[in-house]
């Protein structure tokens, strides 16, 4: 019976251990995960400002030639 308790907690402590590491493993996947998030959306601000500005100058070509020709 003391065998089996002794058994038993150890087990247990390799399995907190075990725990312990894959909260710790997630922790850093959820922390890499939100960096690449923030940098998506960073990234993708970015583009929407390009995308807009060259819209701006294709209208502004487009009116002034329209206004010549």
């Amino acid at each position: 019976m003391a065998l089996d308790i002794a058994e038993l907690t150890k087990q247990l402590q390799a399995k907190q251990q075990q725990l312990t590491a894959t909260q710790q493993q997630l922790t850093e996947e959820r922390q890499k995960t939100q960096s690449a998030l923030v940098s998506y959306e960073a990234a993708n601000a970015s583009a929407l400002a390009e995308l807009q500005t060259h819209r701006k100058a294709a209208e502004t070509f487009l009116a002034t030639s329209a206004a010549v020709g």
